[in-house]
């Protein structure tokens, strides 16, 4: 949905218009006003269950342990594995960054 505008040339090798000025726009406005909606949401919905919420930044969650809260580059072995080099906790990467 939010994917960049491909170039086309067209028979002769020129490039051919493809909208990418309007198409960066529509994604700004996707982005935007879909995470904002989404947000305003879960909060009126955690409200009306006495739930709290709680923002947290993306920021080295992926190197992050679960459970000691050492954060290390070397803690993600790979894309889908995490060990950590403290405490030896193993999980899936994206179970423990969440």
């Amino acid at each position: 949905m939010t994917r960049r505008a491909e170039p086309r040339k067209n028979d002769q090798g020129k490039w051919l218009k493809n909208g990418a000025a309007a198409k960066s726009g529509l994604n700004r406005a996707i982005l935007d006003k879909g995470w904002h909606q989404f947000e305003s949401f879960l909060k009126y919905k955690a409200e009306r269950a006495g739930k709290a919420i709680f923002k947290v930044s993306a920021y080295q969650t992926s190197q992050e342990c679960a459970a000691c809260s050492h954060t290390h580059p070397d803690n993600r072995i790979s894309q889908s594995s995490f060990h950590c080099g403290i405490c030896g906790h193993t999980a899936n990467a994206d179970l423990n960054a969440a």
